[in-house]
């Protein structure tokens, strides 16, 4: 982890299909990455630009209200978010 990089936490939730998703939240400057941890670190899924209006707490708020969208409704749903090529399977 650089020092432009902060750990934040997990993030959990439910769909309504019933499927649990966890993930790890990163924050830079610019970003709240979303990913999961083994044992090389930290794999980045994908991330969401940061808006200085808003509070980091608000921004979390968005990010998971933008991944219940993505597996709610499907990718386009969850315009916010910049997921990596490959990872839509896994997302």
């Amino acid at each position: 982890m650089s020092d432009n990089q902060k750990y934040l936490g997990v993030v959990e939730f439910q769909s309504s299909k019933g499927d649990f998703h966890v993930f790890e939240i990163m924050e830079t400057k610019t970003r709240l990455m979303f990913g999961g941890v083994c044992n090389a670190g930290f794999i980045e899924f994908g991330y969401m630009e940061k808006d200085d209006v808003f509070s980091l707490d608000e921004s979390l708020q968005e990010l998971v209200c933008q991944l219940e969208q993505y597996y709610e409704s499907g990718k386009d749903s969850a315009c916010k978010l910049c997921c990596r090529g490959g990872v839509g399977s896994v997302l």
